[in-house]
């Protein structure tokens, strides 16, 4: 004879979901017919956690899934940044907003977007050390060469940079002075 915890049993359309001896019953209705069925894997807590479409989540997989949302909306951020890179090539007020929206989000991102931000960030500064460089420089005609470098070199790390970030992985070197 099974006894099941009452409290902790959910209905969700023709299926029932309860707990019993640390394993997950469902009970479905299908058919006019009543099936049983035990779910093998071993819940981490006392409370079941079930998404709209049905599926059973345990508390590790809800944890994960709510920082997977995060991880993604704070990747988008990144995407913004190198973006507005870009388009201060042409209008230059726009690099500026996405450094400082570098700079405020370094703080509360995952680990791996710290390396975009801090890839970011360093872009900017040494793209305007070079550029510099190249203007003052220009009277004696090297600096027109210089500034063409910085332009290619910019623009190489803004894309290198955003494809890093559609795979989700953290810039190899964020460091590095070349690409």
């Amino acid at each position: 004879m099974m006894s099941i915890d009452l409290f902790n049993v959910k209905r969700l359309k023709n299926r029932i979901f309860f707990q019993y001896d640390n394993s997950l019953l469902l009970l479905m209705l299908k058919d006019n017919r009543y099936y049983l069925k035990r779910q093998t894997t071993k819940l981490s807590s006392n409370m079941l956690k079930i998404n709209p479409r049905g599926d059973i989540m345990t508390e590790n997989a809800t944890d994960q899934a709510i920082e997977k949302a995060k991880s993604k909306g704070a990747a988008k951020m990144a995407q913004i940044v190198y973006i507005l890179y870009l388009i201060g090539i042409v209008v230059g007020l726009t690099g500026l907003i996405g450094l400082i929206m570098a700079y405020v989000n370094k703080g509360d991102a995952p680990d791996w977007l710290k390396s975009h931000y801090q890839f970011q960030i360093r872009t900017f500064w040494k793209g305007l050390l070079f550029a510099i460089i190249g203007g003052a420089t220009s009277a004696f005609g090297v600096g027109f060469l210089i500034i063409f470098a910085t332009f290619v070199w910019f623009v190489v790390r803004c894309v290198k940079g955003l494809k890093v970030l559609s795979k989700e992985q953290a810039v190899p070197n964020p460091t590095t002075w070349i690409w």
